[in-house]
Formats: structure tokens, sequence, C-alpha cells
């Protein structure tokens, strides 16, 4: 946390390197370190957390949940695309991701503020199966609504 302070390349660095660390608590904080970063390699690693990407492949899913709600907070358009698969992907079985997973990136589309993401909740909301999405999803329109009513008032 104290390295955000600093904003600079090196304490970006170290924060990145901290997500390797085996301690899901420091992962966690360094996910949040990130956000508050808002840089652009902070962002590109967000994403590949998201899709788990790169050397992201073995991601713990606390900190990959972590790293999607991060994302949704930072209201990220380029992330749409990744929560949406997150959301839809299927396999033989049934959706290849876990269903918390699935419900963080349901929460996580209420910060992304286009229309596809509007549409995506909407359909969620009324047609998911699973219990914990279809509720994400639910919130995640509620508190976009409430945030629209407010902006109205304003």
């Amino acid at each position: 946390r104290t390295l955000t302070r600093f904003a600079s390349i090196d304490a970006e660095d170290m924060i990145i390197e901290a997500l390797a660390d085996e301690d899901r608590g420091v992962q966690i904080t360094a996910v949040n370190s990130l956000a508050t970063l808002k840089g652009a390699r902070a962002l590109t690693t967000l994403l590949d957390m998201a899709r788990k990407s790169g050397t992201f492949t073995t991601l713990p899913a606390e900190v990959r949940q972590e790293a999607i709600l991060s994302l949704g907070k930072l209201g990220t358009a380029s992330a749409f695309p990744i929560f949406s698969e997150i959301i839809s992907r299927k396999g033989f079985l049934g959706h290849v991701e876990p269903t918390e997973i699935r419900a963080a990136a349901a929460k996580a589309l209420g910060g992304i503020k286009t229309a596809d993401a509007a549409k995506l909740l909407t359909d969620l909301s009324r047609k998911e199966t699973r219990q914990p999405v279809r509720e994400a999803a639910q919130e995640a329109l509620r508190e976009r609504n409430s945030a629209t009513d407010a902006d109205a008032i304003r």
C-alpha cells in the first residue's frame, strides 16, 4: 500500500512482483494497489489476471476475483469482452468458469457504463440459472440505476 504513494515505475514493478508472493493476502493487496495506481501497465496486468493469461494461468480464484472486481471499480470498458466471456463461455458440461468467478464478473459489469454491459446484466438478472450470478447481476443493476438517478438529480 505504501508503494502506491510513490506512484513510480519502480514502485509499480515492486507491486507487480508482489503478485507472485505465496501469501494470498499480499497478492490481494497488490491487486488493490494496482487498481489504485490506474496506470497503463497496472491496467494491462489486471486484464491479464482477469483472463488468466501470461504468467497468471495458475492464479488463485480469490486473487482473480479481486482483479475482476478492481477492473469493474475502474470502469474499464476494455474489460467488457473479458467479463462477457467469463460469464457466457460454456463447455461440454456447462459453464467453464466457477460460479464465484462468474458472479464477480457480473458484479464488475456494473462499473462499465456501456449499453452492452447493461444489456448483459439485464439478461443475467432475468435468465441466469445460478443464483449467485443472477443476484450479482441484479445488485449491479440496482447500483448502476442508483448512480444514474443520483446523477440526474444533480
